[in-house]
């Protein structure tokens, strides 16, 4: 079990950073992790992919358009290129020059006491799944230091794939409503070794919480940027919360 452990005494559930801070910094940018970092939370969430090269790179988007203006996707990319592009001018002006960063070197700059949930994106890529889950094993096996780490994916072949090379780091399955309907979370998660289940908040009920309860496994819910959101899934008793504004969410909880 991962051991999402609530904040102190006090029972709150654990605020995870959506792409960082990406309310108010440009997404999985190192300025939106250092930003979710002052505002108080717990876990960052960062998007990774491959690119040409072989070097694995945080980006969300299987192609370019939407982050840098241009066209091609970080598949065909050698990293020297992707490492010059403006992720932060189409945030704001604010934000030039802001870079898609490599993952060793966001796990170089977060502070060590700031957990990690590190999305792996492989678009279904049967021989990627393989390269992309070695490289990662490698990267952590240098690069961890201590630092609690969840790898989650759509791609549950990718898990058990990474799974059987680092069978030491936990493992979070996000479930897809058009595939998993009629999975319960145990069964989803004993498929890939994982032992945290991740769903959205409109796709959260009572009954996959009381099903991942009985098998130990800890609840992430993605989605919570209001303040009825945030009651709702207290009553539920989910253990981590993912949000795009950390900050705004540690203060609604600070109201309870």
């Amino acid at each position: 079990m991962f051991n999402l452990r609530r904040r102190g005494n006090t029972g709150h559930p654990l605020i995870i950073a959506h792409r960082g801070s990406s309310a108010t910094a440009p997404e999985n940018t190192l300025r939106a992790f250092q930003e979710a970092e002052k505002a108080g939370a717990d876990m960052v969430e960062l998007d990774v992919r491959m690119t040409r090269d072989g070097v694995l790179v945080v980006i969300h988007d299987r192609g370019l358009k939407r982050i840098a203006g241009i066209r091609g996707r970080v598949a065909e990319c050698p990293s020297s290129v992707v490492q010059q592009l403006d992720a932060g001018k189409w945030y704001g002006r604010g934000f030039r020059g802001e870079r898609i960063p490599l993952l060793r070197d966001v796990l170089r700059a977060l502070r060590p006491e700031t957990g990690l949930n590190i999305e792996v994106k492989t678009d279904g890529d049967q021989g990627r799944r393989v390269v992309v889950a070695r490289a990662l094993c490698r990267l952590l096996a240098e690069e961890r230091r201590g630092r609690r780490i969840l790898i989650s994916s759509f791609d549950h072949l990718f898990l058990r794939r990474f799974h059987s090379l680092c069978p030491r780091i936990p493992i979070g399955a996000l479930y897809m409503s058009v595939r998993d309907l009629a999975v319960p979370p145990a069964r989803l998660c004993h498929r890939c070794g994982a032992t945290t289940f991740i769903c959205s908040r409109s796709q959260i009920r009572k009954r996959h919480l009381i099903n991942a309860r009985t098998h130990h496994l800890d609840v992430i819910v993605y989605g919570v940027e209001r303040r009825r959101h945030l009651a709702r899934l207290r009553r539920f008793g989910v253990d981590a919360m993912m949000t795009n504004d950390p900050g705004k969410l540690r203060r609604f909880l600070e109201e309870f």
